[in-house]
């Protein structure tokens, strides 16, 4: 928040009021002034203040307070004579805090900022919780969080309950693996790819699905967001779409046969052919009816069970064959289950072994001229879609007498075609829109230009480019590369990078460039591009697809990493020089070697602290680390920390104070490496703490999410930490500049065994006056008995 935003109302004595108000409007806030406590209401209604001063001078002040955070929810500051009684007054009435009385400037501007910061701090929480509802719990699309080290499902929106037939109970004791269901061959369906899976509902039921993940940070955890779309519809109509093609393909075929050929055996062998790839048969044949009789003038596959001369010589009379006279009667294609079942079937003796059979008629016109038949050994065999198939290559045996009519079915099918092509085109429309929403997802940002007669616009750019930037994408739109061009750029010099920038996609397709970009609200960070030529299928350059990474954290660590080293080199040399120095000394003089040695033995004991730490570290980052812990009391590792350190602070001229609470605190832990922790942050409060000062070690008992914790807290009236390094103090490498010696890695170790443990550390501190040091550890159960085998007294875990 700007110091010219808030509107600060003040309620005070004239003289106080007068001259605070010349104080605040000096540092850029804007006061609503009153002196009169009942004017405060019309002033809140009006202003709509972010925070209130109250004098507690005023009159009737402590019951003015109530009535107004009654219908106003803002944070009061009181200026009081300080006591404990007026302490507990103004906070009794809902005061947040207060400023004593003769009023210190700095405190005041202190207290205020404070204040303020709290507020948006809240108000941002409540934004972002607003923004997660709509998100994720009430958007309509079906969505799960799962955690991404065990798969466990953590949360699921209403629409995911819907869809899967769960409660949200029963999802969070779910894994992401308990979803998916077995692949089954006899199933309709493809098996699981990168993107799509087979889902199993609450009823049993098995449905296609298509997930789109993609990972986010939530309190500290990275968590798998899954996008879970129904695709079963889709599949069943692709299964469809894939048999019309076949379907059309083998009419396409016969087409193609039935136009350039015009022997009429060939036609027929085609087509006996081109059904198998349709419908599945052991045998088939096409029969012709010749004076009251059919016979087989082509037939395939039966050779298995007999002669060709044998099946050609089959003759079935049409007036005794039931089959083939319900197809003349009826005109339609026929399906028999079991061919032993059916009245009237003829049995011959060359084809005992069929079981289950369909035909279909060949008509011209309204005259049956044959037959199409299928048989199979296997019953129920064939359905009635097989018959529809049939129907339509008997057809196409017809059309082989009038070509005309071949290629009138043709085109019809072709129109099929085209309006499922253009099914298909919406469906990818539908894709292209789920790929943007992957884009939107993105950490990098992304932008897509088109270029034109040497002008490039930008088309596209998703939302972590505006996030990054802070320009909306009417404004990228609007301005295109200009909002590239820094500060003490002319129009000349970005001329000549543009022209660089076509030059690298002409020649290489790509273009890699980092530089300093200033953001809309006048910051500049360091910015990697990467751009890729877009061609079009002529090979001609259409456009540009870049993606913009911030690596000014990158570069950053990389600068205190390089410091670490020169910082490393110059520590490890000095020593090493003191050595040789002593060496030589040694041999000099042979009666100062007990001197000497003392000296090398310290320069030893300085480079084996860099060692240890640098190692580490090392060890931290490859995860090898092993901890041996136990339950352990927590008074008694203090008591082990502090048994060292408290004579150092005591030689310093500094009082030390330990506060330990009378009850029994056990964590499960690694004493060694919590004395570490608690040893580095009281070494650092003694050496940035001066003489006469003091430093208080502290335990007691907090609660975090309903848990227990131990909470340890190193507090001293040093020198403190400015605003500035304390989102950086456990960074590895980094350093306050001081006459303090140090690796910059003590703090970054103390911070991974504290999370090793499931732990929090922070910092607070104020410049000049202080910094209070803090971790938590998760609290245990007093340990049983030795003697007792339940539970063994000491465990090791890595």
């Amino acid at each position: 928040m700007s110091a010219s935003s808030p509107v600060l109302m003040l309620a005070a004595e004239n003289n106080l009021a007068l001259s605070l108000t010349q104080l605040l409007e000096e540092d850029g806030y804007t006061v609503a002034y009153t002196a009169n406590g009942d004017e405060c209401l019309n002033l809140l209604t009006s202003s709509h203040p972010d925070l209130l001063i109250v004098d507690a001078d005023l009159q009737d002040a402590f019951s003015l307070v109530p009535r107004l955070l009654a219908d106003y929810a803002l944070p009061v500051l009181f200026l009081i004579h300080e006591s404990s009684e007026n302490i507990e007054a103004v906070f009794a009435v809902g005061a947040d805090d207060y400023v004593a009385k003769p009023v210190h400037e700095r405190v005041l501007r202190q207290r205020i900022r404070r204040l303020l910061n709290e507020r948006v701090a809240v108000q941002r929480a409540d934004d972002l919780e607003r923004r997660w509802q709509q998100a994720f719990h009430q958007n309509h699309a079906i969505k799960l969080l799962i955690d991404s080290q065990t798969g466990a499902i953590l949360d699921a929106n209403r629409a995911a309950c819907n869809f899967y037939g769960y409660t949200l109970e029963q999802f969070r004791s779910k894994y992401v693996t308990d979803l998916d269901a077995a692949l089954d061959t006899d199933q309709e369906g493809l098996p699981p790819t990168l993107f799509n899976f087979r889902h199993r509902l609450a009823s049993g039921e098995v449905r296609d699905v298509k997930v789109f993940s993609g990972p986010i940070d939530m309190d500290g955890r990275t968590l798998i967001y899954s996008i879970i779309h129904d695709n079963t519809k889709r599949r069943k109509a692709e299964a469809a779409e894939h048999d019309h093609r076949t379907m059309a393909e083998a009419l396409r075929k016969m087409g193609s046969t039935l136009s350039s050929t015009l022997d009429p055996n060939e036609v027929l062998d085609r087509i006996l052919q081109q059904i198998q790839q349709v419908v599945s048969n052991d045998c088939a044949n096409i029969m012709l009816i010749d004076g009251g009789f059919a016979r087989i003038v082509r037939s395939r596959g039966y050779e298995r069970w007999s002669t060709p001369e044998d099946v050609n010589a089959i003759r079935l009379p049409l007036a005794e064959t039931a089959n083939l006279r319900w197809m003349i009667e009826h005109g339609l294609p026929l399906v028999i289950p079991d061919v032993r079942a059916f009245p009237g079937w003829v049995q011959v003796e060359t084809t005992s072994w069929i079981r289950s059979y369909v035909g279909a008629p060949i008509r011209f016109g309204h005259h049956t001229i044959g037959f199409l038949n299928l048989d199979s050994k296997e019953l129920d065999h064939f359905t009635d879609q097989d018959a529809e198939r049939l129907l339509a290559f008997a057809d196409q045996a017809a059309i082989a007498i009038r070509n005309a009519r071949l290629y009138d079915r043709v085109r019809r099918q072709a129109a099929e075609l085209e309006q499922r092509v253009q099914d298909r085109t919406v469906e990818l429309e539908y894709e292209r829109q789920q790929f943007r929403t992957i884009l939107d997802a993105m950490v990098e940002g992304v932008a897509y230009t088109e270029h034109n007669d040497d002008q490039i616009k930008v088309r596209y750019i998703n939302q972590a480019l505006v996030n990054m930037t802070g320009y909306s994408a009417e404004e990228w739109t609007a301005h295109s590369i200009q909002l590239f061009r820094t500060d003490g750029m002319d129009e000349e010099q970005f001329r000549r990078g543009v022209d660089e920038f076509y030059r690298a996609l002409n020649e290489k397709g790509f273009w890699q460039h980092e530089f300093k970009m200033r953001r809309k609200d006048g910051s500049e960070f360091d910015l990697n591009s990467v751009t890729t030529r877009v061609d079009a299928p002529d090979g001609k350059s259409v456009g540009a697809v870049t993606v913009l990474r911030d690596v000014s954290q990158e570069r950053a660590l990389q600068a205190q990493k390089t410091r670490f080293v020169a910082y490393a080199s110059h520590e490890l040399r000095t020593p090493i020089t003191n050595m040789k120095t002593r060496l030589y000394l040694m041999r000099k003089q042979p009666e100062k070697i007990s001197d000497h040695l003392l000296v090398l033995e310290d320069v030893t004991d300085r480079m084996q602290r860099l060692v240890e730490d640098l190692l580490d570290m090392s060890r931290f980052e490859r995860g090898i680390i092993h901890l041996k812990r136990g339950v352990m009391l927590l008074q008694e590792i203090i008591h082990r920390s502090t048994s060292v350190q408290e004579p150092e602070a005591e030689r310093k001229g500094l009082r030390f104070t330990v506060e330990l609470p009378d009850e029994p605190l056990y964590a499960f832990v690694d004493p060694e490496r919590v004395v570490q922790v608690i040893t580095n942050l009281l070494t650092n409060a003694i050496n940035y703490t001066p003489s006469g000062k003091s430093i208080t070690l502290r335990l007691s008992k907090t609660m975090d999410k309903g848990v227990p914790h131990g909470l340890v807290e190193v507090i001293d009236t040093g020198i403190g930490i400015a605003e500035e390094h304390l989102p950086h103090i456990f960074q590895p490498f980094y350093r306050v500049v001081s006459q303090v010696e140090g690796t910059g890695l003590g703090l970054n170790i103390a911070k991974e065994i504290i999370e090793l443990h499931q732990g929090q550390i922070g910092v607070e501190s104020v410049l000049k006056r202080g910094s209070r040091f803090y971790f938590s550890l998760p609290l245990v159960p007093a340990p049983v008995p030795v003697d007792d085998p339940i539970l063994p007294e000491h465990t090791s875990v890595e």
